[in-house]
């Protein structure tokens, strides 16, 4: 059974521990970041991606498209602390990155998808479970469980896991 974490990055990010297999329900993960520097944010995300690494095979984490230069740099800092997080994690195979239009897709049907029908359909893929409709009410845990049902139906992916 390969151990997934699926991260949505930035300074308030969501993550989400979850099987290849589909057979548990995922556990997600938020970590709300006010730091001022770019390195206590940095270093935030990195203490926390430990605690949360134990036993995982592969890291999945949401590419960036930002439209400022501000937070390009910290969004393009993010994916070297996960590669960080992945080499201190011995369990480790494999880090991916995904579209922001690919997990919009997944999603809704289109690749333009705003934050709101992203949240509204990840809801509704939890109907009838109130605890995981309220752990992905925001936009980045909605993400994350986007970019985690994206690896998991990814037949690409899954080929690669076949071949391990």
């Amino acid at each position: 059974m390969t151990n997934l974490l699926c991260i949505d990055p930035g300074r308030h990010s969501a993550w989400l521990v979850g099987t290849y297999e589909d057979i548990d329900l995922p556990e997600i993960y938020t970590l709300q970041c006010n730091h001022k520097s770019h390195a206590e944010v940095y270093y935030a995300f990195f203490e926390h991606g430990l605690r949360i690494a134990k036993n995982i095979e592969h890291i999945v984490y949401e590419e960036p498209y930002v439209r400022s230069h501000k937070a390009a740099r910290m969004q393009y800092g993010m994916i070297g602390i996960i590669n960080l997080i992945a080499a201190h994690t011995p369990t480790c195979k494999a880090v991916w990155a995904i579209h922001p239009s690919w997990i919009k897709k997944q999603a809704t049907g289109k690749g333009n998808a705003t934050k709101d029908e992203m949240i509204a359909t990840a809801q509704s893929y939890f109907k009838g479970l109130p605890n995981l409709q309220e752990q992905v009410s925001s936009s980045h845990s909605a993400d994350a469980f986007w970019i985690y049902r994206y690896f998991i139906e990814n037949e690409t992916l899954r080929d690669f896991e076949n071949e391990e």
